[in-house]
């Protein structure tokens, strides 16, 4: 397939940051007194804080120790804890010999398969200097896989997964991550060898992510090292850069905010930012980053306590960098230490297992998606019926303009007619016809019309499915609809890969954008076809029969329930349930598909009810499971 229009939806999507940017650099340059300063340094953190919503309760941590390990310099404890009720965490506690209290430093992983055996450098770095570290496994890496491997093999993939059957149940996947860092500040401070007063947060790329975040979460960190991830989401997006779902935080560009600006609720702590020449993550956006950030260091009165350090080479937490993070720990916790590194031993990954057989589910621990069925559970108890005006609100459809949109003639391929009509500005949703008598140059007109929405392609769709076929049939015009993102206009910009469903490709990295931006692909789909009917009606079309096949079909579900004028409704291939997503532990429909909180308020099941009780007429046909098969029986 043929994709002709392939960067439609990175240009929409950058239309857009730059829309929000514009309104942020003004906000920002307004600002010019200390107390205005500190004003919008107070509400950063609660607007932050308010989007990672996190829980309110504490509950214990039934912490132990599992093993020692003498070191020279230093001791290693092997530690388990549980940040939520039987939900375990593995960690490694450095402790310099000696007497304390000793500083103290929360370390951070990156996205690598073996967690904190990983980061054993610049713990052991930090043990030696006289700090004490505990460094902890995030989910879904070191100890504490959530999925069988041969189901979903890497760290990656496990955050994705899990993130999007948490979307649905109004939860962040980022939110998760803070939180056990939280709790791993919890459980420092139960250690009478610490200084609670002097307690840092460190790590690399996904550690580095976690590091902001918590920065700006965590009142009582008095120090923080982000490495290898403070850029701009403008850099990442023009970059094409795909990000981990923490590193997407709904409604975060929405509500003003850059990446930074989680640092911007740090300040004016001491603060060091860490970069590489040659990172993947834009240098030009830390630079960015650091300009923004020391101005409001500078208005705050604290210029000295915020310093950037670029090394040489890519990607990575390399020695040059652990040793100005050493050096600047060092400096604010009142160390007289030069920061130089030396002799620092790496353990093989098994020595420093917490658990007996190196995976806390093997202890009973519970999985994240435990905790989301419950919710889920709960949810389908609570429910009160499907409303339009909720489904509206969560699909965050712009305001729909009075006059119907502009089109286009497109040159006809294949033998189809085309049709490009402009939904929002450069945004074109694709109409393909086979006229009745042939090639035709003009928009056909008639009363009635079949609405066709593919799976993924209406060219796909000519070809191969028997129900569009048997649809050409009827006496109606029958259009089929590429929304933005779709069949023609589907991106490929990410990487060459194929895949559309692939879990860090195109279609995963503009719905994250579209979720930071508070305006769900689906909603953006959905409108297209909105605005696709709304021009029909403007040349006499009255009447409308939607037909969806896979991903189609839950566009065809969402736009039948805003549009009266829908008369039918045949979905084929459809999710039978967004409940399955949750209850599978693998699953293929993506997240561009979702919407946010849903399942606390509706399922697929109750939409279709919905259409019936409305005398909408609602066939389903072959339904799919959670990865994009068939049902059985």
């Amino acid at each position: 397939m043929e994709k002709r229009f392939p960067r439609m939806l990175q240009r929409y999507t950058e239309r857009l940051l730059d829309s929000f940017e514009q309104k942020r650099r003004e906000r920002f340059q307004q600002i010019k007194t200390r107390q205005e300063m500190e004003s919008f340094v107070k509400k950063s953190r609660k607007d932050i804080r308010d989007i990672y919503s996190l829980p309110k309760e504490k509950t214990a941590l039934n912490a132990r120790i599992t093993g020692k390990i003498k070191c020279k310099g230093y001791m290693i404890e092997k530690i388990i804890f549980e940040s939520r009720p039987n939900f375990l965490v593995t960690a490694n506690l450095y402790i310099p010999y000696g007497q304390g209290p000793f500083p103290g430093v929360i370390g951070c992983c990156g996205h690598a398969n073996e967690g904190k055996n990983g980061y054993q450098a610049f713990s052991a770095g930090l043990a030696k200097k006289g700090f004490m570290v505990l460094i902890y496994d995030p989910i879904g890496q070191g100890e504490r896989f959530q999925y069988d491997k041969r189901i979903v093999p890497g760290c990656v993939e496990e955050h994705i997964t899990i993130a999007n059957q948490q979307y649905m149940l109004g939860e962040f996947f980022g939110s998760w991550r803070a939180w056990d860092g939280i709790r791993a500040f919890d459980y420092l401070l139960q250690r009478e060898e610490i200084d609670a007063s002097r307690i840092g947060v460190t790590g690399n790329s996904g550690g580095g992510t976690m590091t902001t975040i918590l920065a700006a979460l965590e009142d009582r960190f008095s120090m923080a090292a982000p490495s290898c991830f403070i850029t701009t989401y403008r850099h990442n997006l023009q970059n094409e850069l795909p990000a981990d779902s923490e590193q997407t935080p709904p409604n975060i560009i929405k509500a003003g905010y850059e990446m930074y600006d989680h640092l911007t609720a740090f300040a004016p702590k001491p603060l060091v930012i860490l970069t590489k020449e040659d990172d993947y993550f834009d240098q030009r956006g830390s630079r960015e980053a650091f300009g923004y950030l020391k101005k409001v260091y500078e208005l705050l009165g604290k210029p000295n306590n915020i310093k950037m350090i670029t090394g040489s080479g890519g990607h990575g937490y390399s020695q040059d960098l652990r040793e100005a993070m050493y050096s600047f720990f060092c400096n604010h916790s009142g160390i007289d230490d030069e920061g130089k590194e030396h002799n620092i031993k790496i353990h093989k990954p098994q020595e420093l297992w917490a658990t007996k057989k190196g995976q806390v589910v093997k202890e009973g621990s519970k999985r994240v998606v435990s905790f989301s069925r419950e919710k889920l559970k709960e949810a389908e108890r609570r429910r009160k019926g499907f409303s339009p005006i909720i489904l509206k609100r969560k699909l965050s459809l712009p305001p729909f303009p009075k006059l119907p949109p502009s089109y286009r003639i497109l040159r006809p391929i294949n033998g189809y007619s085309r049709i490009a009509v402009e939904t929002e500005k450069e945004v074109f949703a694709i109409l393909k016809y086979p006229a009745k008598e042939g090639i035709t140059f003009h928009l056909p007109r008639s009363k009635e019309a079949i609405l066709y929405l593919p799976h993924i392609s209406s060219e796909d769709d000519y070809r191969k499915e028997s129900l569009l076929k048997k649809l050409l049939k009827d006496k109606r015009q029958v259009f089929a609809i590429d929304t933005r993102g779709i069949g023609e206009s589907a991106s490929k910009t990410c990487s060459d890969k194929a895949d559309f469903f692939s879990m860090y490709e195109s279609e995963f990295f503009y719905a994250s954008y579209s979720i930071m931006c508070g305006l769900p692909l689906a909603g953006q789909r959905t409108f297209d076809v909105l605005r696709v009917i709304q021009l029909l009606k403007s040349v006499g079309y009255c009447s409308f029969e939607v037909v969806g096949r896979g991903l189609g079909g839950l566009i065809a579900l969402y736009t039948a329930c805003l549009e009266k004028r829908i008369k039918k409704v045949i979905v084929k291939n459809c999710l039978n349930s967004f409940a399955e997503i949750v209850n599978s532990d693998l699953h293929k429909w993506p997240l561009s598909i979702l919407l946010p909180d849903l399942l606390l308020n509706f399922d697929i099941p109750d939409i279709v009810i919905y259409l019936r009780k409305r005398k909408q007429r609602v066939r389903v046909l072959e339904p799919w499971n959670a990865v994009l098969r068939g049902l059985k029986g």
